[in-house]
């Protein structure tokens, strides 16, 4: 399959390098190319040429949407399965760090019984013992269900 494409854009280069190609983006939010602008539409004017007299940042960005264009099903799914594991890492090392957060507080609230906080007004204030009992088992039920 990737052959096939590969071969038809080798035919089809010398054609797209002497037409103007005109790009687009809809109200639903996809982009579309054609030889001809839009109606009434706001469009850019691109070079589908292989990459010269574009910046290496322009020219990457053509690459990548080329290669998007023409990505097998396979391809797709195996780009977002990688997206979903870096997000699933960055969602964890957030939990750890709120975890870890989180049971030093408890620590400090469970070895200072006369803890002195400030309250939304800047004010200091100290924790009556059943406030301090209170957020306590709180951050305990919290730390039990997230932090396995």
């Amino acid at each position: 399959m990737r052959t096939r494409h590969a071969i038809l854009l080798l035919f089809l280069l010398p054609l797209a390098a002497a037409a103007q190609v005109y790009k687009w983006v809809d109200e639903q939010g996809q982009t579309h190319y054609s030889q001809q602008p839009p109606v009434e539409q706001k469009s850019q004017q691109i070079n589908p040429s292989t990459g010269g007299g574009l910046g290496n940042d322009e020219a990457a960005k053509q690459r990548d949407q080329y290669r998007e264009m023409f990505a097998s099903p396979d391809e797709k799914k195996a780009k977002e399965a990688e997206e979903q594991a870096k997000k699933k890492a960055e969602y964890e090392k957030e939990l750890k760090a709120r975890c870890d957060r989180v049971r030093a507080s408890l620590t400090a609230m469970q070895n200072n019984p006369g803890r002195r906080l400030k309250n939304d007004k800047g004010e200091v204030i100290r924790l009556t013992e059943e406030q301090r009992q209170k957020d306590m088992k709180t951050a305990q039920e919290w730390l039990e269900k997230n932090c396995k």
